[in-house]
């Protein structure tokens, strides 16, 4: 099984070739990596297409409409990462969403990780509600492609 990986990129393009370089090195898995930059504007879409270039990496750029609060951009992008390449490009694979600042410090197997799970991540709590932060999240698509997610 082939592992896609989703780096959630903004606004630090310096940060991408650590992590970029931190997957290929401890990531033990056939994989693919797939950066997806949200950004108010186009301040660093240059940098962040050059980068991915020297990396052999994909790029996707996304544009989200100003005035929300930083949770609201990371959710409204993964959404958009989820709708348009997670659907189509990641249907028999194994996905690991990354926030842009996580990095592998370790040899990781994901797909003995996550096992015969269907989502794994880092479980958060806000009020009444539990669920899996979309910073830190796998799952088979095959496996929940007819649960509704909503990042939002």
């Amino acid at each position: 099984m082939k592992v896609k990986v989703i780096l959630s990129a903004f606004n630090r393009p310096d940060l991408l070739p650590i992590q970029v370089k931190s997957i290929q090195k401890y990531l033990k898995n056939d994989h693919e990596i797939i950066v997806v930059h949200d950004s108010r504007d186009n301040q660093y879409v240059d940098e962040f297409v050059e980068v991915c270039e020297t990396l052999g990496v994909s790029f996707h750029h996304h544009d989200s409409v100003s005035g929300k609060t930083p949770s609201q951009y990371h959710g409204e992008s993964i959404q958009w990462a989820y709708d348009t390449i997670i659907k189509y490009e990641c249907v028999d694979d194994l996905t690991l969403v990354l926030d842009h600042d996580m990095f592998l410090i370790d040899e990781l197997d994901l797909v003995e990780y996550v096992g015969d799970n269907d989502i794994a991540g880092c479980q958060q709590h806000r009020g009444p509600v539990e669920y899996v932060w979309p910073g830190l999240a796998m799952f088979k698509y095959q496996s929940i492609k007819d649960i509704e997610f909503d990042f939002l």
